[in-house]
């Protein structure tokens, strides 16, 4: 290419950069014209946008998901080279309208299984004949003696000037996975679903390189319906649309065992699914600890926190905190390792705490978890401050004012370390950073391994503090026989009423037939009624 062909090259380049800022930086600053985005008229009704994966049962099986405006069923085309997308994965089709009357309508997924493992592969979704693309991702190693590189963050709105930094690391290549730990958009179901809309086509770059996965806030709750965040992501091993009972998940990634949890379910109507999500966690963290000799860590991550020193009224700054009696116990006699949160506009990290009383101050081998807040990625809410009093003992680090805009980095480096850094956007410096070692993963309360198909003592315990806190969920056999049992003894004792209420009614009808009929004075009516009444 000549001088004058490059230079003309440069400058158009220059020009859709001038114009992608112009445009960014004025839906940042709150002057967004959403009718200039959806523009309906002008918009291919086949197009697929808002593009993102997942994960799927295991990491070789990757999720791909798309939106269109018009009802187009779909499919992606991939392979390994960008010029011979030779396989195709038929994707399943919904229509979506529920709190998303303005937004798209029809929303796709498709799942490429059984890929390989370390392997580039590029990928179009296509929707009747229209596509986008080609995207491109790489699988990681199947094996879990490697060093993942992961991005974790929570409360992520499309004002937020953090995106275009989350995009350049996705597209640096050195990341496995990026975590979003509850918040979207603000709200995601805003002006009729096209603030989610988007959202989702601004995390694009970033999550249609490398697998995006999530846990919901209070921001996705949606008048108990969560509808638009169980719509818009498919998460690992799990049902799509996401059921409202299954709302949590886990996946292995290299030496580490994930655990999406979701800690909304205290904060709907009745509290409901609480039990189901605490057995089915005790049995996944159980599962994990048997295999700690091929996946040594074990990260959760959910959105509010168990204990925050943000005193502005929040769940985590409570004493009969809702989360904390929820979870602690759970993950400390599980022996999870991190904990990751968001929730809190800020960013906070504990020393390893447990009912209230840190139980070491170091991250070398500690005896309960490793709590992190990271919920500054820039929410439409500010910064959540600290009170100038002094800081809990729990508390080791925090940050208000200056984490606003930064994201967590957790570098798994081998079986004994991870990395943990707090980074601002802002010449991408960081502002936070420990080593956690664990020279072994399960402490001692816990013991040797359980053999496989055993179940620990510590989780029989656990799980048996379920049915003590709800006979109801503990024996629905019994509740149905009770139940059943009332309801016939109610029906039986309805049926005698009547039948006495009837032969009643018989004799008082068959006692008057037999009065005279030509009686005339009342004193010889009162003296046969008497005699009657005496017979």
């Amino acid at each position: 290419m000549g001088i004058k062909g490059s230079m003309s090259l440069n400058a158009s380049a220059r020009f859709l950069f001038f114009l992608t800022c112009v445009l960014f930086g004025k839906f940042v600053h709150g002057n967004w014209n959403s009718s200039s985005y959806y523009d309906i008229e002008h918009r291919d009704p086949c197009l697929p946008e808002h593009v993102h994966i997942s994960f799927g049962k295991t990491v070789l099986d990757i999720i791909v998901m798309w939106s269109s405006l018009g009802d187009c069923p779909g499919q992606v085309k991939y392979g390994m080279h960008p010029w011979g997308l030779e396989a195709f994965a038929k994707s399943t089709d919904i229509y979506f309208d529920e709190q998303n009357k303005k937004g798209l309508h029809y929303l796709h997924k498709a799942e490429l299984k059984n890929l390989q493992a370390e392997t580039t592969y590029y990928y179009i979704p296509i929707s009747k004949g229209k596509q986008s693309g080609p995207f491109y991702f790489k699988t990681p190693k199947a094996e879990t003696d490697w060093s993942p590189d992961f991005l974790m963050f929570g409360d992520l709105g499309i004002y937020s000037d953090t995106v275009p930094s989350l995009v350049n690391e996705a597209l640096s290549g050195k990341y496995t996975a990026l975590f979003h730990v509850g918040d979207f958009a603000y709200d995601l179901k805003n002006q009729d679903g096209q603030v989610g809309d988007y959202f989702m086509s601004l995390i694009e770059p970033a999550a249609a390189v490398i697998p995006y996965l999530t846990c919901p806030g209070n921001h996705e709750i949606d008048t108990d319906t969560f509808t638009h965040y169980r719509h818009r992501f498919a998460m690992p091993d799990t049902e799509w649309p996401i059921p409202l009972h299954k709302m949590w998940y886990s996946i292995d990634i290299g030496p580490v065992h994930f655990v999406s949890y979701s800690t909304e379910v205290f904060f709907t109507n009745f509290a409901m699914y609480v039990n189901d999500q605490r057995e089915w966690l005790i049995r996944d963290l159980d599962q994990a600890n048997k295999n700690r000799h091929n996946v040594p860590w074990v990260v959760v991550f959910g959105h509010r926190p168990l204990y925050c020193s943000t005193n502005i009224g929040d769940d985590c700054s409570k004493q009969d905190s809702l989360v904390r009696n929820g979870f602690e116990e759970v993950f400390y006699k599980m022996s999870v390792d991190i904990v990751v949160q968001g929730h809190e506009h800020n960013y906070e990290r504990l020393w390893p705490v447990y009912r209230n009383n840190v139980t070491e101050y170091t991250y070398n081998n500690p005896s309960a978890p490793v709590q992190l807040i990271s919920g500054a990625a820039g929410s439409a809410e500010n910064v959540d401050h600290f009170p100038a009093q002094k800081r809990p003992q729990w508390s080791a680090f925090r940050l208000d004012n200056r984490a606003m805009n930064s994201y967590g980095r957790m570098l798994v480096v081998n079986e004994s370390h991870v990395f943990w850094e707090q980074r601002s956007i802002f010449n991408h410096s960081t502002l936070d950073s420990i080593w956690i070692i664990k020279s072994k993963h399960l402490s001692e309360k816990n013991g040797t391994h359980p053999e496989s198909g055993n179940m620990s003592e510590e989780a029989k315990h656990l799980l048996g503090q379920i049915c003590r806190k709800s006979f109801l969920y503990c024996h629905p056999f019994e509740i149905l026989v009770i139940s059943g049992s009332m309801v016939v003894l109610i029906v039986a004792s309805l049926a005698v009423r009547v039948v006495v209420r009837r032969k009643r009614k018989q004799n008082f009808t068959r006692t008057w037939s037999r009065l005279p009929d030509d009686l005339e004075e009342d004193d010889m009516v009162v003296g046969d009624v008497e005699s009657l009444v005496q017979t």
